[in-house]
């Protein structure tokens, strides 16, 4: 049974993706998520086929689908990992 304070294993549900490009979003916006090439975005979810939803060093917000790739049609290790205590770090 699951308590209050406990994370679910390894990262949460949804999918896994691994940035194919770095992106910054236009300068004003507030609702887009910002990574690096190589950074692994996970509990991600797609909203309309072009846009998804997913987690990136604890940041939540919005990406083009475009700019990743699905972690299980991946064969390269993933470059950038966020730790929330850490920072980023290599893998």
């Amino acid at each position: 049974m699951a308590t209050l304070g406990q994370f679910p294993p390894d990262g949460g549900v949804g999918l896994r993706l691994v940035a194919d490009f770095t992106f910054y979003p236009a300068e004003g916006t507030t609702n887009e998520l910002c990574f690096p090439k190589g950074a692994e975005i996970r509990e991600a979810e797609d909203i309309n086929g072009d846009w998804l939803w997913g987690v990136y060093c604890g940041v939540k917000d919005y990406f083009r689908g475009i700019m990743c790739i699905t972690f299980d049609d991946m064969n390269t290790p993933v470059m950038f990992r966020c730790d929330e205590k850490l920072g980023l770090i290599f893998a």
